[in-house]
């Protein structure tokens, strides 16, 4: 219990210490730290379901839809339905920024991704704050929701 604790703890200083709540970070850098965060703990929970983990551990080409596919084979109902859909939305946008520069779909796509959170909890859709705080929010609960399910 105590090491999972300190995991999940630790998941949360390294996704603060890239995005940090007090910084303001350009659109770009939101999109591609978070979706690389993310990423990451999409594979640790790869990792943790593995048998022979380092088996696997040299698969760093594995993209981030196929994490994602395999997470959602592996945890189901786990983890929420709803993670799912943002973070297909999330990889979607971030492909978006990544093949087209100065691409006009990557502020549409992120406030799509920002309605399912209005959606999902009626009370985010008046919380303060801008755009790109209501993002870094956004990325935040779902790297948690993805700590959690590895942590527990």
């Amino acid at each position: 219990m105590a090491d999972d604790l300190d995991d999940f703890l630790d998941g949360l200083s390294r996704f603060a210490s890239f995005l940090p709540a007090d910084d303001e970070h350009p659109l770009e850098i939101l999109v591609l730290r978070g979706h690389l965060l993310i990423e990451e703990e999409l594979r640790n929970l790869v990792m943790k379901k593995c048998a022979k983990p380092d088996v696997f551990r040299f698969q760093d080409r594995t993209s981030f839809r196929g994490l994602l596919t395999l997470c959602e084979a592996l945890y189901g109902p786990a983890i929420p339905t709803w993670l799912w859909t943002v973070l297909r939305d999330l990889n979607q946008v971030r492909n978006s920024l990544a093949h087209r520069l100065g691409d006009q779909g990557v502020r549409a796509g992120v406030a799509g991704i920002l309605k399912i959170f209005e959606e999902r909890d009626p009370t985010y859709a008046h919380a303060e704050g801008g755009f790109l705080e209501r993002l870094n929010y956004c990325l935040s609960s779902a790297h948690v929701e993805l700590l959690k399910a590895r942590t527990s």
